[in-house]
């Protein structure tokens, strides 16, 4: 059987996209060909309009994650602008002395000035990437680079929830082929839901892992907190929309994750297990970490780009 789609004009004279198929079948002693053609336009209309709706419903989630999270991130940027601040107010006293100028001195405060400025500029850039409202660009990003940036991100709320941040990268080299703001959409979206699962457990130590482990072309990554697990009821999904254990929770995180995640070819899940996390050989450090059963598990899978292109 062939099948294949082409765009043909109806007997009204419209345009449409038509989906044709044609098996070979044996009649009457004779070989023949039998063609179907089916007009697929209303299908594809609203397959296209389902994906727009998904694009907006996460853009929504991106810009509501960036309202919470404004006030760290103000913070983030306030510190590289203070000491933009002090350099410069110091290289100013230094040359109005005139005769008195260390030029080497001098020197190194402006590095140090521009390194700040490059250093809010990044900031400021990773804000407007996240925010940006538009459709899916897939490109290949470096796996480290993807992780740091989202534990970045969410540095300041981990701080306030005294949150310890562990990442377990066996494969600091691995590229993965993706968009890389919707990825980290999912990725943030379940670093921060750890802690705030945990703001209110009495625990004496509060640590979140993130450990990438490659299977095959796939990268599964484990985002792994010590809180008290998940409440919901078996009868309910957490990824299913509208779901929440927050009180003041859209619970259209989860779900919207699960859409973008299966939009790469992988799969979002809950490792419900009580064994202890097995650690990598790399992490030793991490071990009684790993062996606390409790907590929740999350799981994603990502595309692994097999050769090894330039990187973004």
């Amino acid at each position: 059987m062939n099948q294949f789609e082409r765009f043909s004009l109806r007997s009204d004279g419209v345009e449409v996209l038509v989906s044709i198929r044609v098996n070979r079948i044996q009649y009457a002693g004779e070989q023949c060909l039998v063609v179907l053609a089916r007009d697929i336009s209303e299908r594809v209309k609203a397959e296209e309009a389902n994906v727009r709706h998904q694009a907006q419903l996460a853009h929504f989630s991106r810009l509501r994650i960036m309202g919470e999270l404004v006030a760290g991130i103000a913070h983030e940027v306030s510190q590289p602008l203070y000491a933009i601040t002090n350099f410069a107010s110091v290289c100013q006293s230094m040359v109005k002395k005139r005769n008195d100028v260390d030029l080497d001195q001098l020197n190194q405060w402006t590095d140090k000035i521009s390194v700040q400025a490059k250093r809010a500029g990044d900031i400021i850039r990773k804000m407007r990437e996240f925010a940006k409202n538009r459709g899916p660009q897939r490109s290949p990003h470096q796996l480290e680079v993807l992780i740091r940036d989202c534990v970045d991100f969410v540095s300041v709320e981990a701080r306030e929830s005294r949150v310890d941040v562990h990442v377990d990268l066996a494969e600091p080299e691995a590229i993965v082929l993706i968009d890389m703001v919707q990825i980290q959409q999912v990725l943030i979206n379940l670093l921060r839901n750890a802690f705030q699962s945990m703001v209110e457990a009495d625990i004496e130590r509060r640590f979140v892992i993130v450990r990438p482990i490659r299977e095959d072309d796939m990268i599964d990554i484990l985002v792994a907190d010590n809180g008290p697990g998940l409440s919901i009821d078996r009868d309910t999904s957490v990824f299913d929309a509208f779901v929440t254990t927050k009180s003041d929770g859209l619970g259209l995180g989860l779900a919207i994750s699960r859409s973008i995640i299966e939009s790469h070819g992988g799969r979002l899940w809950v490792d419900e297990s009580t064994e202890p996390v097995p650690k990598q050989e790399s992490s030793d450090d991490l071990m009684q970490l790993y062996a606390n059963p409790k907590g929740a598990r999350f799981h994603f899978t990502i595309p692994v780009q097999l050769d090894t292109p330039k990187v973004d």
